[in-house]
């Protein structure tokens, strides 16, 4: 299908394909077959569609310039090295969301849109300037009829469809793209796939809502840790009125000279965090500074809902397994379990990726895990898995996201934070409650209740599998590259082989039938013993030219 066909914005398509080819991005625009939707004065400029120094700059530089959307796919890929290599996402870290805001009018038009009521109806008063503004939405203060202050996050006006208007383009890039490279590490498909995903979630703060209300409610008995609770009354998927947190924003504190106790503070945050990950199983994954407000008696606030993590007991038992194995220096443990929970493709090399993960974790043999810095290991591990094309779920990238963003802002609170302190009680912890007596006869009765069923099953299975022989039908898909190549040279071969019997039989009939006076003659000879040689030659003709083509390949 055409662009036309695929894409309702024409104009913004062939602007970011011009804004693509203005940053020196022209190969990507070859490698997918899309030249031609550029003008002619652009498709015969000498040097344009070269490959780049440095091509992630560009990239940053071109998502910055087609702003919105663009940005909100750099931040995406740039935290989930598992879709794009290492040195693009570090550099789409850079990408900034600060955009100028919408204007009050506009703002207070969809808000009593969305609420279904006038603005003074709902708020006693509603600040006209945000605190912040960004792509998709702006906060402002605000304070409800009953005094309580409150912040009001808004979405722009239309964003929905500008955004996935921005999708329809990037889906029909991306198909182009995929169709042209098949051979590549990534699909461009699959990101644009996830991105969707992301942004629908995005766009609907109602999602964000209840991730708040988990989290509040699983730290509601924690005196030191803060989480703003959500007004659903005033709540839609464009308008979210959630508790108003006073504090000083942790980026902020970091910048100045103010001194706090910066030691208490990283310590309350990574217990936090590890009990999110390892006893909640419900985390918040994108723990920089500027998510995070310290109130008085250094309490600390979480802020920011729209990238969280979740993960089932089943995962939590094998992530713990990966953590001890990586303490172990255990390879073929690691790249065991990192194998069960991701997924392998026929590309997979499992003896490259074994050698890969033994040099990784060799580089810190004789160390301490303690001495390991996570966030280098975590992206080693995550590179190796993507390069042997072994697909990782999306809980397991943000898991590494919460452990590489906790490092980074825990090192920028003191130069000694160690994020394996803080995880290793409540690994501990998981392990043991794995082993109670309790927890390990509920294991094992689930496992005896499976083993029955298939028990159970088996003779209708079994029986299933004979009726299948019995008539003829049983099929078994072998997928094989090599086992088809043989079949498809055996199946060619069996082809020359009656092909020149063919001919054989009738060369062999028509010497029969030549000496005999069967039939109308042609000079003496029978007719048919000419047109049956004829035949034959033809024939063997046929299996002479097949063999010169094979020899010739």
């Amino acid at each position: 299908m055409g662009l036309k066909k695929e894409v309702r914005d024409i104009a913004r398509a062939s602007h970011v394909l011009e804004v693509a080819f203005k940053y020196g991005l022209g190969y990507l625009i070859e490698e997918a077959g899309l030249k031609m939707h550029l003008p002619f004065h652009k498709k015969v400029r000498p040097g344009k569609f070269a490959h780049p120094l440095t091509p992630e700059v560009k990239l940053r530089e071109a998502f910055e310039e087609l702003g919105g959307t663009y940005i909100k796919l750099g931040q995406l890929l740039s935290i989930r090295p598992d879709l794009v290599p290492a040195h693009v996402s570090n550099e789409l870290k850079k990408l900034q969301d600060d955009v100028k805001p919408v204007s009050y009018v506009e703002i207070k038009t969809l808000v009593e849109k969305e609420l279904g009521k006038p603005l003074d109806k709902v708020y006693k008063h509603f600040d006209i300037t945000p605190i912040a503004a960004a792509s998709i939405g702006q906060v402002h203060r605000a304070v409800l009829l009953n005094g309580k202050q409150v912040c009001v996050k808004v979405q722009r006006p239309n964003i929905d469809k500008i955004m996935h208007s921005d999708i329809d383009i990037m889906t029909y890039f991306a198909r182009r793209y995929d169709k042209k490279n098949s051979d590549r590490m990534f699909s461009a498909t699959r990101i644009v796939e996830e991105f969707q995903e992301y942004t629908e979630d995005e766009l609907n703060y109602l999602v964000e809502s209840k991730n708040m209300k988990v989290f509040h409610k699983n730290f509601e008995k924690d005196d030191h840790i803060v989480f703003p609770r959500p007004f659903m009354a005033y709540t839609t998927k464009k308008v979210l009125t959630m508790e108003y947190i006073e504090g000083e924003k942790l980026s902020d504190l970091l910048k100045s000279k103010k001194k706090f106790n910066r030691k208490k503070i990283g310590m309350r945050m990574a217990n936090a965090v590890m009990k999110m990950i390892y006893i909640d199983g419900f985390f918040h994954s994108d723990i920089h500074p500027g998510n995070i407000f310290i109130l008085p008696k250094d309490k600390i606030a979480f802020l920011d809902f729209g990238i969280v993590g979740s993960i089932n007991a089943n995962m939590k038992k094998h992530v713990v397994d990966m953590l001890v194995a990586l303490a172990e220096r255990d390879t073929e443990r690691v790249t065991g379990l990192l194998v069960k929970i991701g997924e392998r493709t026929d590309k997979t090399d499992m003896e490259k990726y074994r050698r890969e993960v033994d040099n990784i974790l060799g580089a810190w043999h004789g160390s301490a895990l303690q001495e390991v810095k996570v966030s280098r290991m975590l992206h080693l591990l995550f590179d190796a898995t993507t390069e042997n094309h072994i697909r990782l779920p999306e809980f397991l990238i943000l898991y590494g996201k919460a452990f590489v963003t906790l490092e980074a802002t825990g090192h920028q609170l003191y130069p000694a934070f160690d994020p394996v302190k803080f995880v290793t009680p409540y690994v501990t912890k998981v392990v043991k409650d794995r082993y109670r007596v309790k927890n390990v006869l509920h294991d094992l009765a689930k496992k005896t209740r499976r083993a029955a069923d298939m028990m159970e099953e088996f003779p209708a299975d079994a029986m299933s599998i004979v009726d299948k022989l019995k008539s003829g039908k049983f099929k078994i898909d072998v997928e094989d590259i090599e086992l088809k190549k043989i079949g498809l040279d055996i199946d060619t071969s069996s082809n020359r082989l009656a092909f020149g019997m063919i001919a054989s039989a009738f060369i062999l009939a028509s010497a029969v039938i030549f000496g005999t006076s069967l039939g109308p003659t042609y000079y003496a000879y029978p007719i048919i013993s000419i047109i049956m040689f004829g035949i034959g030659m033809l024939f063997l003709g046929l299996v002479l030219i097949s063999v010169f083509r094979e020899e010739t390949l």
